[in-house]
């Protein structure tokens, strides 16, 4: 994949984009070592530093690279453990997230999340135009941004949703009748996230029912006699 297509192709979630990123131009590097060591580790090197500057990661790695090769040699030797090390500690942590909700989450389809996507514009738009609380609108916009990036991880988080959802009908409830076209169209979100983890549990589901019609090695099936043919 060249370069220009891994930039497109990757999360706006920050944790999931270095990921993808180090992998990417770490087994572009490995590839390189034989044609040209120098070229490939310092391309890694500069890669991984122009990707921490730009979503403001911040490493205990110094950007003044050496140019003497002996110690560019130390250089990168620590500097290439310490984004292995940054890389576990990354996929630990969102390991631990995933396993913290209790699997409250769902695999989107690009369908669900551009029509979620939608809606989330017709929200801002209704809360940009009513007459509103400013402190209100203020936390209902920051709910909704975070469940908008939320929409775009590899699994949605549903509690990004429920913070937002339970926002809006409380202040709803508290007498912003203006309010109801939000609800209405966060209850249209609702529905399709819900939708979309139907689909998820029953496709699990299926697949464990098809494990359990396969025969095991060496176990004869029973034939009922009283088939007719």
């Amino acid at each position: 994949m060249p370069a220009d297509e891994i930039l497109k192709s990757l999360p706006k979630d920050s944790k999931e984009a270095f990921i993808k990123y180090e992998s990417f131009y770490r087994e572009k590097m490995e590839k390189g070592l034989n044609e040209n060591r120098w070229r490939a580790e310092r391309e890694y090197v500069f890669s991984m530093l122009a990707f921490m500057d730009a979503y403001g990661f911040e490493f205990p790695i110094h950007n003044q690279v050496p140019q003497d090769d002996e110690d560019f040699h130390e250089y990168f030797s620590f500097f290439r453990d310490q984004i292995f090390y940054e890389a576990q500690k990354i996929k630990l942590e969102m390991h631990r997230e995933e396993s913290s909700l209790g699997g409250d989450s769902v695999d989107l389809s690009a369908d669900y999340r551009n029509e979620i996507h939608d809606n989330i514009k017709i929200i801002r738009r209704i809360l940009n135009a009513i007459s509103l609380n400013e402190s209100r609108r203020e936390v209902l916009f920051k709910r909704l941004n975070e469940f908008a990036t939320e929409v775009d991880r590899t699994r949605t988080r549903l509690q990004s949703f429920k913070a937002f959802f339970l926002e809006a009908t409380k202040v709803a409830g508290e007498g912003a009748d203006n309010l109801e076209p939000v609800v209405a169209k966060a209850e249209r979100i609702a529905e399709m996230l819900g939708e979309a983890k139907g689909k998820e549990e029953q496709a699990w589901l299926l697949s464990k029912d098809e494990k359990k019609l396969l025969i095991s090695p060496g176990k004869i099936p029973e034939i009922d006699d009283d088939i007719p043919f």
